[in-house]
């Protein structure tokens, strides 16, 4: 019989798409809704909601507005809260419900290697309350995230949700692979941030 937590990393993408069904207000879902529906209002479930928020195709700036609930949750992992709070207006907040599903089914490439990883690995190294060092990591991706600049969304929004899957599973190993990707996207973000600025002076 396989180990009960490589079971429960095989049904992620079920268990997001059943949490994404739920409570279906004329094709839109409540983000209080689905994290009852996910069982737990933990920060790494919590940032897993936020990161599926972040992966939506919105307007370039948007992002500026769907980082926010990251930093919520990240700032109180840095503080090392043993409990997260979110505010009720961002319980109620409502999403569109096919797009929200549409960003789920675009992570099976990506959840798939970390499910396989997380059956072979067992390496546990994460502590209740979560970590501060990654809270502290998570604001600056979240930064990153929050930038108005193309090729800025992406990475980090991906960084968020591997980070979140090692929380949810406390396993250190997919929470460092996350980190990685975070690292990854800072570098894109400075590169960006770089060739922008080089332009406008160009242009002055």
């Amino acid at each position: 019989m396989p180990p009960a937590d490589s079971v429960r990393r095989r049904r992620l993408l079920p268990h997001l798409l059943s949490a994404v069904r739920c409570g279906d207000r004329g094709g839109r879902v409540a983000v209080g809704t689905m994290l009852a529906e996910l069982g737990d209002r933990s920060f790494g479930w919590a940032l897993l909601v936020f990161a599926l928020l972040n992966l939506i195709p919105l307007p370039l700036g948007f992002n500026m507005v769907t980082s926010l609930p990251v930093f919520l949750v990240a700032g109180q992992m840095a503080a090392g809260l043993d409990r997260l709070w979110l505010p009720e207006r961002l319980t109620l907040a409502t999403v569109d419900r096919r797009k929200l599903r549409r960003s789920v089914m675009k992570l099976k490439p990506i959840v798939r290697p970390i499910e396989r990883m997380g059956a072979r690995t067992w390496l546990r190294m994460l502590r209740r309350p979560p970590d501060r060092m990654v809270g502290l990591a998570l604001i600056v991706v979240t930064f990153v995230l929050w930038l108005p600049l193309p090729l800025t969304g992406w990475f980090p929004a991906i960084s968020i949700f591997v980070i979140a899957v090692g929380l949810i599973e406390h396993d250190g190993l997919i929470t460092a692979v996350g980190l990685a990707i975070g690292a990854f996207a800072i570098a894109v973000g400075a590169v960006m941030g770089a060739l922008l600025v080089a332009g406008a002076a160009q242009v002055v």
